[in-house]
């Protein structure tokens, strides 16, 4: 056990283990601290002191750095067929805890008879009958019996009065009548097992010279028939009024005392007074047998003895009598009599009171009959004496406790649900302790319709702990607040006895409404500038994730999107956004159009006369959405697919009404911009104000920050920034506040390229101007804003995108590893590898790829190796990204953009052209006539259609810092953990190795600049 690791749990189970005997395990509890330790371990005082059947060898020890203890952990049980459980604690000297909770089965036999009831018959010519019964034990444990007959009665006879069976084994015992004289005779013969209930064997002997089978059967009507068990065995000494036995003694024993020596001449008498009562409807004929006495000279010698000194008794409950056994061993071949002295005042029984012990041991019965009170505590000492001498007296005490059937609920039963929503499953997990000696089975009633409890009704073991799953499920929004009853009863033997006890719970829960969430995105076609991260942050998905989570009911938000420019086409721009629930409450949603043109219905003829109004409107297909509706579980995900189509010339903008329940709305309003095939401008992708990241006022080199520009046509058009205004600028704050490295370059078409800028102030406040940028044909005013800041804050290289490709969809022929590679803290004129793997998701076809290699002038060049090649289907390959940085600090995203062409589909398309070619030539000059006329034969095959290019691109996001200033961005910690990741390891204590972590960077500070100085 360390002092540095949090509280820690250990379950230790025993397993079966025989009632009696003694198992043991251990656990190792180490001092993985740097100084000495001091444990102390104690159990958990709920447990009853009577359940006291674990025990440590040692609840407090000291342990050197690195030494281990093993602790060792006995088990005793005492009482058969139980589940015993209890916890122990163990605490070192800074506080740390360690919870130990044992648990194991207590066995005892399992004896079965072959019969309970004998008749035996004899006549003149057969005065002896045998009968043979069969006793086996179908349990893992040996048992110890003995039948509690008089040795002097003379009618019945066993073989075998006490003795062992074996686990899985039986024992044959032959019962003998042999009657002295005409009669009928009946004897109740109680075997008496260790640990088990006693099994009576109703014994019947008819003993006559004339065999009368015609009614002998009914001459054995005995007024009564015993209980097997305890309560049968017991019915002479403890007379219920609900079972009466046949006859009942006052006393189950009497003691005459001390006499002197009667002699000759003297004589001595003395009497004692027993009451018999008749509780059947019929004479019963009384006969006293002759007794046997003990030796007279016994008071001077006692034989060797074992006798148990504390007698602990089952649970039980208040006014239900409970039992138990236990054994009194002889040791020589002496006999030994003993004899049961109680208090004045007593609540427990004990049979055989009296006798005497000719074997090897004697079981003895003990019974408690506890009082009305709950919760009561019984003890009471007894004396036993031997052979009649008071001089030879030991002592024995019986234990028991009597208690109600309780359990504990943690949080002081209370039930609170964490918020929900509509729909939603929430599980909520507490804890039910059974505080009693008792096997408990509880039930949960009176229980809400939003609730389900898995386990509604179960039973609990002794001192054991179950820990309940509830879910609530409300349908509707709200606060709920409602009771439920845990009714619990007292098993025994699995059969409920005694009264049931009830346990109220309070339960408390609330219902909310539930949220969807853009977990990542899709997009591949034609368009090589086009990546995840580029659309993530173009379409403001991390402030539409922040408006679906944040708004409330009976509210809107509008959400403004601007796709980049692209020349008109046909092929649409296919994006997927994967909605994801993350809440756990079934979320819907409907998504429709909302009109924004003038355009109106056209009337349609559908048959003969039926005629019908319908939209034909070229602003409905530049945008489409798909599902219109959706329900998702919690967990689940879908797509929403957008289809773009650039099919009209300038802006046309699409309105969506996004329902999410509640009279919650989110409108899309997203504008697509289709160019002619003539047009000559460029687009900013950030818009016309531009907001630079703030700059610590110190900083000598602040880096250059980028303003895409974005080509959409199939031309080359060139871009420039007008110095003039730069400089005006600058004039006006005196100093060169805004400067920008890229003032004109050339874009080629459908890609982007970044304008350098850079913001450095020299003194406090906002800084703002105007640039007037030439973008092909037309020119175009930016607004440049930024703030200076005293803190030095590091450059954010951008918002949240998800960088891993979490699902496989078949739509998709080909994906990576990842989608962006963030580069962090990586100085100018340094480079850095990366590595990506690409997957083939055709099944058969195989793909060619290449690699487009993209630079950007003096800031990064990207190098992909190896730059192309084929990939087989359903493969993997990996590729080696090298990332050079030139001379400009700045926090730039580089798409890289892969080539793919299905090679499968061109060599078909090829060979369906060489065949189409070959068939015309063959069917040239041919022809039919017909009554028709002429007809001209044509090929019976088509040309597939070829193969298109598509794209799949990457992005990688840089942070980008100067030499100068070196320490003001980037520290020491970053430089480590942005290094080569090589394990550093610390010899320790000549054996163990420790892994230089991220926490031990601290440590190396002072190391690292050491070497460095």
């Amino acid at each position: 056990m360390s002092c540095e690791e949090p509280s820690r749990k250990i379950h230790v189970e025993f397993g079966e283990v025989e009632a009696g005997a003694a198992a043991v395990k251990w656990i190792e509890i180490i001092n993985q601290s740097c100084m000495e330790q001091t444990y102390e371990a104690r159990r958990d005082a709920i447990t009853n002191p009577l359940d006291h059947v674990f025990e440590l060898c040692s609840y407090s020890w000291t342990l050197s750095p690195g030494q281990v203890y093993k602790c060792r952990i006995y088990y005793r049980p005492f009482i058969p067929l139980s589940v015993n459980v209890d916890y122990f604690t163990i605490m070192d000297s800074v506080g740390e805890r360690t919870e130990i909770r044992v648990r194991g089965m207590c066995i005892g036999p399992i004896i079965s008879t072959s019969t309970t009831r004998l008749i035996m018959i004899c006549t003149s010519k057969n005065y002896e009958v045998k009968k043979r019964i069969k006793l086996v034990n179908d349990s893992k444990a040996t048992a110890i019996f003995m039948f509690d007959v008089d040795l002097t009665q003379k009618s019945f006879k066993i073989d075998a009065k006490q003795g062992y069976i074996t686990p899985r084994s039986r024992k044959y015992i032959t019962i003998t009548f042999a009657p002295q004289e005409a009669g009928i005779y009946t004897c109740h013969l109680p075997c008496l097992i260790l640990n088990h209930r006693p099994i009576i064997i109703e014994v019947y002997g008819y003993y006559s010279s004339i065999l009368h089978k015609a009614n002998i059967q009914n001459r054995f009507n005995y007024p009564t028939r015993l209980k097997n068990g305890f309560e049968g065995y017991t019915s002479d000494t403890i007379v219920a009024a609900q079972d009466l036995p046949a006859i009942s003694l006052s006393k189950n024993y009497i003691d005459f005392g001390q006499a002197n020596l009667v002699t000759e001449d003297t004589t001595q008498k003395i009497s004692e007074t027993l009451c018999l009562t008749n509780h059947t409807r019929s004479d019963v004929l009384i006969k006293w047998d002759q007794g046997n006495s003990f030796p007279i000279c016994s008071d001077g010698w006692i034989p060797q003895y074992e006798i148990p000194h504390i007698v602990k008794m089952p649970s039980c409950l208040p006014s239900f009598p409970i039992y138990t056994t236990f054994l009194i061993k002889k040791f020589g071949h002496l006999p030994l009599m003993y004899h049961f002295v109680p208090p004045t005042s007593s609540h427990f029984v004990v049979k055989p009171m009296m006798g005497i012990i000719h074997e090897n041991y004697q079981i003895i019965v003990v019974g408690m009959l506890p009082g009305t009170d709950n919760e009561r505590v019984y003890v009471e000492r007894w004396a036993i004496r031997f052979n009649g001498n008071t001089k030879s007296e030991c002592f024995i005490d019986f234990r028991g406790f009597a208690e109600c059937a309780n359990v504990s609920f943690n949080d002081q039963n209370l039930v609170k649900f964490a918020p929900t929503f509509p729909n939603c499953r929430e599980l909520q997990q507490f804890y039910m302790r059974n505080i009693t000696r008792h096997t408990i089975k509880y039930e949960f009633v009176n229980v809400a319709p939003e609730l389900r409890i898995q386990s509604e009704n179960n039973k609990i073991c002794p001192n054991d702990t179950v820990i309940h799953e509830w879910i609530f499920c409300p349908t509707t929004i709200g606060d709920y607040e409602f009771d439920v009853k845990c009714i619990l009863t007292v098993l025994k033997d699995e059969i409920p006895i005694g009264p049931s006890v009830c346990v109220t719970l309070h339960v408390i829960e609330s219902c909310k409404s539930g949220c969807l969430m853009v977990t990542n995105l899709q997009c591949y076609g034609p368009y090589p500038d086009v990546s995840k991260a580029f659309l993530w942050k173009l379409m403001k998905i991390n402030i539409f994730n922040t408006l679906l989570q944040d708004l409330q009911a009976e509210t809107s938000q509008t959400l403004y999107v601007n796709f980049p420019a692209m020349v008109l086409h046909e092929n649409p721009v296919v994006i997927k956004l994967l909605l994801r629930n993350v809440t756990a409450v079934i979320v819907s949603w409907n998504i429709k159009r909302m009109k924004l043109c003038s355009c109106g219905p056209i009337a349609k003829i559908q048959g003969v006369s039926l005629q019908h109004a319908k939209y034909d409107c070229s602003h409905r297909k530049v945008c489409s959405v798909q599902p219109k509706t959706g329900n998702l579980k919690p967990g689940e995900e879908n797509w929403m697919t957008l289809e773009l189509h650039y099919i009209l010339l300038g802006k046309t903008e699409s309105k969506w009404d996004l329902d999410l329940g509640n009279n919650r709305h989110i409108f899309l309003l997203m504008t697509i911009e289709g160019l002619s095939r003539s047009d000559n401008k460029l687009h900013l992708l950030n818009g016309t104000h531009f907001k630079f990241q703030h700059i610590y006022l110190g900083d000598k080199s602040p880096i250059y920050q980028v303003c895409w520009v974005h080509n959409g046509t199939n031309y080359s058009i060139p871009f420039s920034v007008n110095p003039r205004m730069m400089r005006e600028i600058n004039q006006e704050y005196c100093y060169e506040v805004f400067s920008c490295a890229s003032p004109h370059a050339i874009v080629n078409p459908q890609s982007s390229v970044p304008i350098l800028l850079k913001f450095q102030p020299r003194q406090f406040g906002i800084f703002k101007g105007k640039l007037c940028l030439i973008l092909g044909d037309k020119e175009e005013e930016l607004i440049l804003e930024g703030e200076s800041s005293l803190p030095h804050k590091s450059a954010v290289i951008g918002e949240y995108v998800p960088s891993g490709c979490n699902f496989e969809d078949d739509d998709i022929p080909i994906y990576f590893n990842t989608d962006c590679i963030d580069v962090l803290h990586i100085p100018t004129h340094s480079h850095v590898v990366k590595m990506i793997m690409m997957h083939n998701n055709l099944i058969q076809d195989v793909l060619a790829y290449e690699w487009k290699r993209n630079e950007i002038s003096g800031v990064i060049d990207v190098d992909v190796h190896p730059q192309k090649g084929v990939i087989k289907p359903m493969s993997v390959k990996s590729f080696r990204v090298t990332i050079n940085t030139k001379k400009y600090p700045c926090v730039i995203d580089v798409n890289i953009s892969c080539e793919f062409i299905n090679t499968s589909q061109r060599r078909a398309y090829q060979r369906s052209v060489y065949k189409l070619e070959d068939l015309s030539r063959e069917l040239k000059g041919q022809f039919t006539i017909t009554e028709k006329g002429i007809s001209v034969p044509k090929p019976s095959m088509e040309v597939l259609e070829k193969p298109q290019t598509f794209y799949k691109t990457i992005t990688i996001r840089c942070s980008i810092y100067s030499e100068e200033d070196k320490f003001l961005k980037i520290s020491l910690m970053d430089e480590l953990i942005n290094a080569p990741s090589k394990g550093i390891y610390i010899e320790k204590n000549n054996r163990q190795m420790l892994k230089f972590k991220k926490k031990d960077v601290s440590r190396s500070l002072f190391i690292i600049e050491g070497l460095l100085w």
